[in-house]
């Protein structure tokens, strides 16, 4: 069988503490699959917040929003109710209508690493429900970000 690995990018563009609630335990007591991704998605809307952007709209006005595409979780450990998960965030490729948003989730507690995501998005125009390009005032908020983290 396949092992499916998720190589990280050498830096971060953002990163939150999220903690892990009672609801996010499955019927094994650790953190379940579903929850890892509302937690990605959380830490991608903070990513955004902190940009001035938000997923209804990464273009600061034009009305362009995102979809994902697909989602892949390489599990790496455990998370318990009660942990505070540092999830980092990072772009990866991006190309016409879609890019790569990577994730590392760490226990803060024991630097632990809980999981590795990646998701890839499509940008689409809310009024004509359709697909567009990833908006260049969006690449240039993240170049501009990277540049400032050198």
């Amino acid at each position: 069988m396949k092992i499916t690995r998720i190589t990280l990018p050498d830096n971060f563009d953002f990163e939150t503490d999220i903690p892990v609630l009672f609801g996010d335990i499955n019927y094994g007591n650790h953190l379940s699959n579903d929850a890892i991704l509302r937690m990605t998605n959380e830490a991608r809307i903070r990513f955004f917040y902190s940009m001035g952007l938000s997923d209804f709209d990464i273009s600061e006005g034009d009305g362009v929003t995102i979809m994902m595409r697909n989602a892949v979780i390489v599990y790496k450990g455990e998370g318990f109710h009660g942990d505070i998960i540092n999830t980092k965030v990072a772009l990866g490729e991006y190309e016409n209508y879609d890019f790569e948003l990577f994730f590392q989730l760490i226990r803060r507690s024991d630097s632990k690493e809980i999981a590795r995501v990646q998701c890839d998005l499509v940008c689409a125009d809310i009024k004509k429900r359709t697909l567009t390009k990833v908006p260049e005032s969006f690449i240039n908020k993240i170049n501009l970000l990277k540049q400032q983290k050198k």
